[in-house]
């Protein structure tokens, strides 16, 4: 029912208490209405297909909340607000070429990785006087697999008699998947911050709205701001940085990238990708019968989920902001999720650090991240 508190929704057990009334009101208090006789029967079917319209009417509610609607409600809440879903992206790399002195690599040539991820040059490169040379290449699939390491992409789908070698230096950057219920909505709920400029809040908001970003930190001590992201184009990103700087403010990192200006005078914009750290868990669980078969890929799929990382199906998971701490406590809430489990004990590291009982501390530039291989299940 919807009054002044809200929408409630009745539930299947609700209306079938509410028509078994019904029924002894119209019928008689002595008609039998156990489950196997026919009013019992009949007041199962009508309550299951009322019980769907419930729900239908509670997601029609919540689809006007930008923190309870889904899918396309939450496209169109996000549309009022300028803010489209981030679609899945090409990844971007430079690669690396030596062959024979002054020879030329055309546009659209194809190169590869071992697992048959395909890249092609985006420009011409011509190789100098000692045979070398690097242009940059895009992907010809989308998404965040396409975001492959350094020195992966090394095979000439297409031969050039004078390019020896290919490689990529870096990793690729900037391919991701279609953006999440829940990554729409944190960038919804963050969006009135866009609007401004300068701040750290409005610094913040705009790199999370920039195609590719996962997430987002930025450290502002005057007047210099230091930028750290998750994900994105180079360019991209510090397109997007430029826009809400204020005039003086220096930026510093690592990458570096000239951004031109309205009167065409060029500016050197400096951030960095954020540090992923890898965290290791380890848990002792003691098991009932109600224990699924599935338990243990069940335990490291709700850590995954929570902490932020790749599952066994590649989906990669946001988890934790950047320079949010791994608090000890939560992995409990999150492990008991799981049925069947009496007792759990958990202790966690640093990859390359000694397992402790307690909270992990990141840096506001880090963001911790996990796996299966890194989360060690014991049942008893």
């Amino acid at each position: 029912m919807l009054d002044k508190n809200g929408f409630k929704k009745k539930t299947y057990q609700d209306l079938k208490e509410d028509l078994e009334t019904k029924f002894k009101e119209k019928f008689g208090n002595d008609i039998n209405t156990s489950s196997r006789s026919v009013f019992g029967m009949l007041i199962g079917i009508f309550a299951w297909f009322l019980a769907i319209l419930w729900e239908m009417a509670e997601r029609v509610y919540n689809s006007s909340y930008s923190s309870k609607a889904e899918g396309v409600q939450l496209d169109r809440l996000a549309s009022n607000r300028g803010i489209s879903r981030d679609q899945e992206s090409e990844s971007y790399v430079d690669l690396a070429f030596t062959g024979v002195p002054n020879s030329t690599v055309r546009e659209q040539t194809r190169f590869a990785t071992r697992k048959s991820l395909y890249f092609y040059l985006i420009e011409d490169v011509t190789l100098d006087e000692v045979g070398r040379g690097s242009g940059q290449a895009v992907s010809e699939d989308k998404g965040l697999h396409t975001n492959v390491a350094a020195n992966t992409i090394t095979i000439q789908v297409e031969p050039i008699e004078t390019i020896y070698t290919v490689t990529n230096p870096l990793s690729a950057t900037g391919g991701r998947d279609v953006e999440s219920d829940i990554e729409l909505r944190d960038r919804l709920l963050n969006s009135p911050a866009i609007s401004g400029n300068t701040t750290v809040n409005a610094m913040v908001a705009r790199l999370n709205d920039t195609t590719g970003v996962r997430s987002s930190s930025v450290v502002s001590i005057s007047p210099v701001v230091h930028a750290y992201v998750l994900g994105g184009n180079r360019e991209t990103v510090a397109e997007a940085l430029f826009d809400c700087l204020a005039a003086g403010i220096d930026t510093v990192g690592t990458e570096e990238v000239k951004v031109t200006d309205i009167s065409g005078n060029a500016h050197t914009v400096r951030f960095d990708y954020a540090a992923e750290v890898p965290i290791k868990i380890k848990l002792d669980v003691q098991t009932n019968t109600s224990f699924p078969s599935s338990g243990i890929a069940d335990i490291k799929q709700v850590l995954i989920q929570n902490i932020g990382g790749k599952d066994v199906s590649e989906t990669d998971w946001i988890g934790l902001s950047m320079g949010e701490k791994v608090v000890y406590s939560q992995l409990f809430n999150f492990v008991y999720d799981v049925p069947g489990i009496d007792d759990v004990t958990i202790q966690v590291a640093r990859s390359g650090g000694s397992y402790i009982s307690g909270n992990l501390t990141l840096q506001s530039y880090e963001i911790a991240r996990t796996s299966p291989d890194l989360i060690e299940v014991n049942v008893s």
